[in-house]
């Protein structure tokens, strides 16, 4: 699973980021001679931010999925642990659905933070927020008792690797927090967050793997 879902969020962040330099090319050339830029990033009906909004979306979902997958690991195989955030992700999902949604149904001067795509995106930000911090806690939580009864039997620290997924976590928690904080502030600076999201998310899901595969929980 973590192979494929590296190559599947792998996938999606690249093409999210050609969206981004697509759409950057339809609003300062292409769009009425690039002369209404604002205008074209203003119409969130335009096809190109529906997809890309789509593809943020499956990014998101992919790596929230793999968060939940290591804490089912961690938690040696447990239902129980993963009924919350695979809640949790389905809710991610179906907001997210509905955002791409309330994108391509968008009207010119439509208010996006206080119309109904404002509700789906207030949602997705809060329920990808709460899969993290839940996922994270517990697998954290999880290797410390371990790290107890590892260090009285004279084992080695476990330390290493709850700082590589607590570090890791936090990466996408910030980008989150600040993605949510800035929207109910009513901020345009949102929407840099939004640009940045599925790369963040990948990033803090591949840290991870990299850490560990050079080695670096061990030491």
């Amino acid at each position: 699973p973590l192979i494929l879902s590296s190559i599947l969020i792998f996938i999606t962040v690249t093409v999210d980021t050609i969206f981004v330099f697509v759409r950057l090319f339809q609003a300062f050339v292409w769009y009425k001679s690039g002369l209404a830029p604002l205008e074209f990033y203003s119409d969130l009906a335009q096809p190109t931010q529906a997809a890309k909004t789509f593809i943020m979306i499956a990014a998101i979902v992919i790596a929230d999925a793999m968060i939940i997958y290591r804490l089912w690991i961690v938690w040696s195989h447990s239902i129980a642990i993963i009924l919350f955030p695979i809640l949790t992700l389905f809710g991610a999902a179906a907001c997210g659905i509905g955002v791409t949604y309330q994108f391509t149904q968008y009207k010119p001067g439509e208010n996006i933070f206080i119309s109904q795509t404002g509700r789906w995106i207030t949602s997705l930000f809060a329920a990808t927020l709460c899969t993290n911090f839940f996922c994270t806690v517990c697998i954290a939580g999880k290797i410390m008792a371990r790290n107890r009864g590892s260090t009285i039997d004279g084992g080695g620290s476990l330390t290493s690797i709850v700082a590589i997924v607590v570090e890791s976590a936090a990466i996408n928690s910030t980008c989150l927090i600040f993605g949510v904080t800035s929207y109910l502030l009513k901020s345009n600076v949102q929407f840099v967050a939004a640009d940045t999201w599925s790369t963040i998310s990948g990033i803090s899901f591949m840290l991870i793997n990299v850490r560990v595969g050079l080695g670096w929980a061990q030491s």
